[in-house]
């Protein structure tokens, strides 16, 4: 089941949103590691996250802009050895 993680500024959200930052470091390997943590961690964007156990094999960082009914998605990626199993749609 999907999970919502935003940065709270809670030691607990900072330790869910980590494994995440590395797994889109991982599968977004052309995109600067500052980059992705400057969004992950930022409080105005969420992360919809997919995990096995407590593992995330997938993820969706976005940022809603309520004023306009919009969302803009800035990463979306699934764990390669996850990839064709439906997650990233799911994650859509």
């Amino acid at each position: 089941m999907p999970k919502i993680l935003s940065n709270d500024m809670t030691v607990e959200s900072l330790e869910q949103l980590a494994p995440l930052k590395s797994l889109f470091m991982k599968q977004l390997p052309k995109m600067a590691k500052s980059y992705i943590t400057r969004y992950v961690y930022d409080p105005n964007h969420t992360t919809l996250t997919i995990c096995k156990g407590k593992t995330p094999i997938g993820g969706v960082c976005f940022r809603a802009f309520k004023k306009f009914k919009i969302l803009e998605i800035v990463f979306l990626a699934v764990s390669s050895n996850e990839q064709v199993r439906g997650y990233g749609t799911l994650l859509m």
